[in-house]
């Protein structure tokens, strides 16, 4: 143990998201508590007065926020009822979950334009396209309800890579390797319309899903299979708001209904 203090004493590191969260302080205990979790154990046993004499605290200070961090997610506590002794911390990974998708989300444009087929694009296409990602921002938030995303793809110059984006986020579980091309996704949605397919993702999305997600999909659409393979639509089927089914029918090249 006296070893690992010593490596111990090389940093502490502080997270820009923790010290937005919680600040300065809490992210300076969270960064000791971190360090010590990467020891052999994976859990940090430090008593509370070693903690606050690397980081020159009190003792109450570490305990107040050691509690906070746990409160706020960062941390767990695996002691809780233990008396006089020091308790066991363990780090729940959220910050690394955190990073990993702000990653993800910073990356999502760059990936698109590096898998997307260009070959049959122009120069002044591909300056158009790169000057509408420039408005759209390459940090563009994720779509929260179907609306968004089918305004999304309906405002985009590549739907292809809007809809591959939205299997990404939808279908989380689904390994990278049976995730679909761009030219897959660009066949399926000719086939179906990219509105029509937007929604039949957003709708099977409700459901556990593995392998071939735009295979099943279109099962679903030739009426083979529904939404989690039980028979039936059951209540977990998306309703559309009026503004949606316009937008869905736009993007399929369909009349919005009543203009019928």
């Amino acid at each position: 143990m006296s070893n690992f203090s010593t490596e111990m004493g090389s940093f502490t590191p502080l997270f820009d998201l923790v010290i937005k969260d919680v600040g300065i302080v809490g992210a300076g205990v969270y960064g000791r508590v971190w360090r010590y979790c990467q020891g052999e154990r994976g859990v940090c046993q430090a008593k509370q007065e070693t903690i606050a004499d690397e980081l020159g605290m009190s003792r109450h200070t570490i305990l107040r926020w050691l509690t906070k961090l746990c409160d706020a997610g960062y941390l767990e506590d695996t002691t809780p009822d233990l008396r006089n002794k020091p308790h066991t911390y363990r780090d729940t990974g959220k910050v690394k979950i955190q990073i990993r998708l702000d990653a993800v989300a910073e990356s999502n444009s760059t990936v698109a334009e590096s898998n997307r087929d260009c070959s049959t694009e122009s120069h002044e296409e591909r300056s158009k396209r790169e000057e509408k990602r420039e408005e759209d921002g390459a940090d563009a938030p994720i779509p929260h309800n179907l609306d968004e995303w089918l305004e999304r793809i309906r405002a985009s110059n590549n739907r292809q890579a809007e809809l591959r984006w939205m299997i990404e986020i939808l279908y989380p579980k689904i390994p990278e390797k049976d995730l679909p091309g761009y030219a897959y996704v660009k066949k399926v949605a000719n086939r179906l319309k990219a509105g029509y397919l937007a929604e039949l993702l957003w709708r099977c999305s409700a459901y556990r899903i593995t392998g071939d997600v735009l295979a099943y999909v279109q099962r679903v659409a030739k009426g083979e299979t529904h939404p989690g393979g039980n028979g039936r639509h059951g209540n977990q089927d998306t309703e559309l708001s009026a503004e949606s089914k316009a937008i869905a029918a736009a993007l399929s090249g369909e009349n919005p209904p009543g203009d019928r």
